[in-house]
């Protein structure tokens, strides 16, 4: 079976607001470490904070891309196509199928120029560590 054709049937396109005029001044920065944007993200019709980070980036960013959410009815056809068996996942020009929140929210940001650089790259770094140790408890 190919994972895309099932993805296709049972994913719903989510509207995605790209290259928004308020907050483009946002991003759009220029890529950061060569990393390409992401063409399309797929998560659960839900906001969690595995998921969020990486839409508000992509929204952030200004630049375009695909949404897709995933119901929960759906999710035992869906699952089997997975990288991981898991969501997000984020589907890359080069065909590369990123999974892992963390990396996908951070080639994101690094996509759209918003990485930081020096102390400021370090103190997002660490922020993003406290955020996420405050999400395991």
């Amino acid at each position: 079976s190919n994972p895309g054709a099932i993805l296709a049937q049972v994913a719903a396109p989510v509207e995605s607001l790209t290259a928004m005029s308020c907050f483009a001044w946002l991003g759009g920065g220029g890529g950061q470490l060569g990393l390409p944007m992401p063409k399309k993200f797929t998560y659960f019709a839900l906001k969690t904070p595995v998921g969020l980070p990486s839409q508000f980036a992509l929204e952030v960013s200004g630049l375009k891309y695909e949404g897709r959410s995933v119901t929960m009815d759906k999710w035992p056809m869906v699952k089997p196509t997975t990288p991981n068996g898991q969501l997000p996942f984020a589907e890359m020009p080069d065909g590369l199928v990123l999974c892992e929140s963390g990396a996908i929210g951070r080639t994101i940001a690094g996509a759209s120029g918003l990485l930081g650089k020096g102390k400021d790259y370090m103190v997002s770094e660490m922020l993003l560590g406290i955020t996420n140790d405050f999400n395991k408890k």
